[in-house]
């Protein structure tokens, strides 16, 4: 196999794994919203975002899990500039959706201290808020 195929499944492989990981915590958060007894409408908020988030980075894992299989697969190799396209452009869009799910995820993660209290709702709010300030300047070094 090439080394920028084998290379290119790593990242894959990688970037499958930090999404299922990331989709496991926001479905923790989701069942336990889901299981509270509160009926305020912070938690209908902060369950949609973990709701989308979850579903984000599922579709994220799935896309980049395919992906390295195609890219190690010697029958896929054998039409690699066909492949190369197919892989480049749901590679791109998968990003896209990573993003939007980190950002999502991180929405939720800051309205789940409003389900608690005011306090912790700014708490937990100025953390993620923080933390997508930094996300977004991570991500934007690796983004065209």
């Amino acid at each position: 196999m090439n080394e920028r195929l084998a290379a290119s499944a790593e990242l894959y492989r990688q970037l499958a794994f930090i999404s299922a990981l990331i989709a496991g915590f926001s479905l923790t958060f989701l069942v336990q919203l889901l299981t509270a007894e509160s009926k305020r409408r912070v938690v209908s908020w902060t369950v949609g975002f973990s709701l989308a988030a979850t579903a984000g980075m599922i579709i994220c894992a799935l896309g980049w899990t395919l992906s390295a299989a195609v890219a190690v697969d010697p029958r896929a190799q054998d039409d690699l500039a066909r492949w190369s396209i197919v892989i480049g452009s749901l590679h791109h869009r998968l990003s896209l959706t990573f993003i939007s799910a980190i950002l999502l995820f991180l929405v939720g993660l800051g309205l789940c201290g409003w389900v608690r209290s005011r306090v912790m709702g700014i708490v937990s709010t100025t953390i993620a808020l923080v933390a997508a300030l930094a996300a977004l300047m991570i991500l934007k070094q690796f983004t065209h």
